[in-house]
């Protein structure tokens, strides 16, 4: 157990340096009194010290800023301003026998200034120095410039990070940290008022939890450089280890006051939460060596100020070169399909299932249940009026298989025009649909009809059905139902053996769930005129394995693009199922769209693989088999819409199925800026375990004007250095 202390530093006007030293010493103190191992400063105390110690300097934050700093450097006084600084720090390090980090101080180097933040031993001794390597828009205009650099410090209390400022909104340093065997993450952080809780939630907060490290975020408040600073000093943890599911240890009350809150961290409490839900486990390192770093350095190369000057940073333009790379073949490269390639022998399943569920008379009975007639005659007989919501949009790129793997378009290259107009707005239906089993075709069918209609109904021209979509067709097993309220792992075994996976239950009934699934909503998307994305279905796929499959259909009926589930959660890796190796981004009238599937979003290389090859909508069908619980749903899509600048679409399942209880609110999301209460919600489900439909607005033209304004500015260099090796060679 290791006791942390985080200081909310409040930077002073006309501090003497005595009266800065003196503060500081009491803060220490503070900490050592509430028995702290570890204390840590927010960022820019060296801003604040520099303030005090040279009171004629012009250190305000903005244009020239950086030469002031150089200016101070460069003072004939005796010592270096970072010495000095450190050397308050040491004493006081030394003297309580504690760790200490001080939060930033501004360096001059070549090119610039650089944040650079310190970590001291209980003897006073600097054990780890870390700049920062990502850069507000601000800092930019100040002077600073990045490091592409990333170190972790081992301590008696655990191996020490750090993510300084900006630096805690990009999950690529959180990641890379935790890859490299980081279990404390420190964020020295200054954020300008006003304060926004749900900015503080979508940096630290959302890294935390998805890597599964302590994260503690100390603020600055007050004046420092001639702007005002607030925040909510906060220490960190994965929600299962936190009163309330909320994932915070200790937190400061108020965003405007210096406070020093502390926290215990227990190793062993967070090693349970890994055990039970082993999130590294399960990342996807072929996916990530098709794509890393190749988007990366499209991305830099079509936003710099020499690759389509003018072009906006967001907009489907022939700038977003990133948007639409090449394939791996297609740019010469050999996809590592190291997560269920091709080659792999595909798993038979034990003869007793083969016996038991293979006869001819179960599979006869099976082609039997599932005739596409039977599907298409009962929609038929419901006279089904098509949609005009979809009549304006183009049927240029969305007609067929969009740009993507295999669309030719190499590294650094441009986009062939897109073809068409495209809609401003795309109006979406987010169907919470109850899961329950189904045993025939025609009642499936019903049920699809019933959720598809009362999405058209309200104007939908996009509609979005849960993970599991598919999963009630499982009825078409008989007597499953007897077995259901055992659980589905007790069914398989009392039907065929314990040594039988629950994947080939599946792949047993596949054909016959996917001629029901495919004629369904193929059938439904044509007579409405609309696009529909299914969600999913557990299906036996092209290559013999089992997998979690969702489709997406134009309004043709025809199928614009599969999807495999990427991530899976534990029960599907011991059911026997298998992850898919690339992500889907077909290039539609609706705005570039990608869909992955439930787990995918709680891992952030999902969405930003979508958003560099050019989505301007990610789709996120889901189904929680646990209790809701609102902060751990938060860890799902809605920090990686936040983080990608993409809109998002959450459909959830709800009910119970073959013993598993389900539970979501389905929604639309958008960046925190664009949404009207400022918490990234678009429009929410009223319930997290009824059946509804939720219909709202996407605003593709305000999303390209927010990204103009926002733009993402990624340190390729330092992802060069670090993606993709070490996520096959990570310490955790």
């Amino acid at each position: 157990m290791s006791r942390v202390a985080c200081v909310q530093f409040a930077a002073r006007r006309r501090e003497s340096l005595d009266d800065f030293e003196a503060r500081v010493g009491e803060l220490v103190a503070r900490a050592a009194g509430l028995g702290a191992d570890m204390v840590v400063f927010p960022a820019y105390t060296g801003l604040a010290y520099l303030a005090a110690a040279h009171p004629g300097a012009d250190l305000f934050l903005g244009p020239g800023f950086g030469a002031a700093v150089a200016k101070v450097f460069a003072s004939p006084q005796d010592g270096s301003p970072q010495t000095d600084f450190l050397r308050v720090f040491s004493s006081l390090a030394a003297q309580h026998h504690m760790y200490i980090a001080p939060g930033t101080i501004p360096v001059p180097t070549a090119g610039g200034v650089r944040n650079v933040a310190h970590l001291l031993s209980p003897e006073g001794d600097v054990i780890g120095t870390q700049a920062q390597t990502h850069l507000s828009r601000d800092e930019r205009a100040s002077g600073f410039v990045r490091s592409d650099d990333l170190k972790v410090f081992r301590t008696s209390l655990g191996t020490v990070g750090f993510a300084i400022c900006e630096d805690a909104w990009y999950p690529e340093v959180m990641r890379i940290l935790a890859l490299r065997g980081a279990q404390i993450v420190l964020a020295p952080i200054a954020v300008p008022a006003p304060y926004s809780e749900w900015h503080q939630v979508r940096g630290m907060w959302q890294n935390v939890q998805q890597n599964q490290v302590f994260g503690v975020e100390a603020c600055l408040v007050g004046l420092a450089g001639g702007v005002e600073f607030e925040g909510r000093s906060t220490i960190y943890a994965t929600c299962e280890m936190t009163e309330g599911d909320t994932g915070v240890l200790a937190r400061v009350a108020r965003t405007t006051v210096e406070d020093v809150i502390v926290a215990d961290l227990s190793f062993p409490s967070i090693r349970s939460t890994i055990e039970r839900f082993p999130v590294f486990r399960h990342l996807n390192p072929g996916l990530y060596s098709t794509w890393f770093p190749l988007l990366y350095r499209d991305y830099a190369a079509a936003h710099t100020p020499t690759a389509g000057a003018g072009a906006g940073a967001g907009r489907p333009s022939t700038s977003e070169s990133a948007g639409r790379a090449a394939s791996p073949a297609a740019s010469g490269r050999s996809p590592d399909h190291s997560c269920g390639d091709a080659q792999k022998p595909v798993q038979k399943a034990p003869q007793r299932i083969a016996n038991l569920l293979r006869g001819l008379a179960f599979k006869a009975l099976l082609r039997w249940a599932s005739r596409p007639a039977v599907v298409r005659r009962h929609l038929a007989r419901k006279r089904i009026m098509p949609s005009n919501a979809c009549a304006s949009l183009s049927s240029g790129p969305g007609a067929g298989p969009a740009p993507g793997p295999g669309s030719g378009v190499g590294p650094g290259g441009s986009p062939g025009p897109v073809s068409g107009a495209r809609t401003s707005r795309v109006r979406v239906a987010a169907v919470q649909m109850r899961l329950d089993l189904i045993k025939d075709a025609r009642t499936y069918a019903e049920k699809i009809y019933t959720l598809t209609k009362a999405a058209v109904d309200q104007g939908a021209q996009l509609v979005v059905f849960p993970e599991d979509s598919g999963t009630p067709l499982v009825g078409l097993v008989p007597g499953i139902e007897k077995l259901a309220a055992k659980g589905i792992d007790a069914a398989v075994a009392d039907m065929a053996g314990t040594d039988v996976k629950v994947a080939e239950v599946f792949r047993v009934i596949s054909p016959a769930v996917k001629r029901i699934y495919e004629t369904t909503f193929s059938t439904l998307a044509r007579a409405f005129r609309v696009y529909i994305i299914t969600g999913s279905a557990f299906l036996e796929d092209d290559d013999g394995r089992m997998r979690a499959v969702g489709y997406f259909y134009g309004p043709d009926g025809e199928v614009i693009a599969k999807q495999r589930k990427l991530h899976l959660v534990p029960m599907e890796a011991a059911w026997g199922f298998e992850p898919g190796s690339d992500l889907e981004v077909p290039d539609t009238p609706l705005g570039r769209v990608a869909f992955p599937i439930c787990m995918d979003a709680t891992y952030f290389e999902t969405f930003r693989i979508a958003r560099l090859r050019g989505a301007d909508i990610v789709v996120i069908p889901s189904a929680n088999n646990e209790e809701y619980l609102f902060w751990r749903t938060m860890r799902g899509i809605w920090p990686r819409v936040q983080e990608s600048q993409v809109l998002g679409v959450s459909a959830a399942a709800v009910g119970n199925l073959l013993g598993i209880s389900f539970t979501g609110r389905s929604g639309l999301l958008a960046p925190l800026e664009m949404t009207p209460s400022g918490d990234g919600w678009l429009v929410r489900a009223a319930s997290f375990d009824q059946e509804e439909v939720v219909v709202g607005n996407l605003d593709l033209d305000a999303l390209y004007r927010f990204r103009d304004e926002n733009p993402l500015d990624f340190n390729v260099e330092l992802y060069q250095k670090y993606l993709p090796g070490l996520y096959n060679r990570s310490t955790r």
